[in-house]
C-alpha cells in the first residue's frame, strides 16, 4: 500500500537544519524529513549567472509574436516554473525517518501547522498575483525580462505548493472541530 503523507508542520530556522513532519493518516505513523543544506558556492554561481543572463537579455523584446502565442508561452513558463519548484523541493528534502510521538504531540504539531498554513496560503496567493501581473506585462509589452521574473516566481510557487494540499487542509479542518 502506498503511503499518502501529509505535511503537518515544518520548521526552518536560520543557521540550523530545518525539517518537515509528515503524518500518514492510514497508519497514523509520523515521519520527519530533514531539509538538506544547499551549497553556498553553487548558490552564488547561479546568482551570478542569472544576473549575467538578465543583463544579456534586457534588450530583447518579442514584439513579432501574436498575443495568443505569448499567452501560450506564459502558460508553458508557468508550468515549467512550478515543475522546477517541485523538483527543487524534492531535491532538498531528506529521507523520511519514522518518529514515535503520542497523539497529544501530534495534535500540538497540527495546531502549529494550522498557523503556518495560513501564512503559506497568503504568501503563495501574493506571489501568484504578482506573477500574473508580470505575465500580463510580458503579454502587453513583450519584454522578455517580465517572462523571466514570471518563471522565477512560478518556481517559488512550485516550492510552496508542495506543502499546501487538499489533504492537509482537510486534516486541519478535522482537527479543528
Amino acid at each position: 500500500m502506498e503511503q499518502k503523507l501529509i505535511p503537518i508542520y515544518a520548521e526552518r530556522k536560520e543557521g540550523a537544519s530545518g525539517y518537515t513532519i509528515y503524518l500518514d493518516r492510514s497508519s497514523n505513523k509520523v515521519y520527519r524529513a530533514f531539509h538538506k543544506e544547499y551549497n553556498q558556492v553553487t548558490y552564488w554561481i547561479i546568482f551570478a549567472l542569472a544576473l549575467g543572463l538578465l543583463r544579456a537579455i534586457s534588450g530583447v523584446y518579442l514584439t513579432k509574436f501574436p498575443i495568443l502565442i505569448k499567452l501560450l508561452i506564459v502558460i508553458l513558463t508557468g508550468g515549467v516554473g512550478i515543475s522546477i519548484g517541485k523538483t527543487l523541493h524534492n531535491k532538498y528534502t531528506g529521507n523520511l525517518v519514522e518518529i514515535y510521538i503520542n497523539d497529544l504531540e501530534i495534535k500540538e504539531l497540527i495546531e502549529k501547522g494550522m498557523k503556518l498554513i495560513k501564512r503559506e496560503i497568503i504568501i503563495t496567493s501574493i506571489l501568484l498575483i504578482i506573477s500574473l501581473i508580470l505575465a500580463v506585462l510580458f503579454i502587453v509589452f513583450s519584454w522578455i525580462i517580465w517572462l523571466v521574473f514570471t518563471l522565477m516566481l512560478f518556481a517559488i510557487i512550485g516550492v510552496l505548493l508542495n506543502s499546501i494540499s487538499i489533504q492537509r487542509l482537510n486534516l486541519f479542518k478535522d482537527y479543528s472541530q
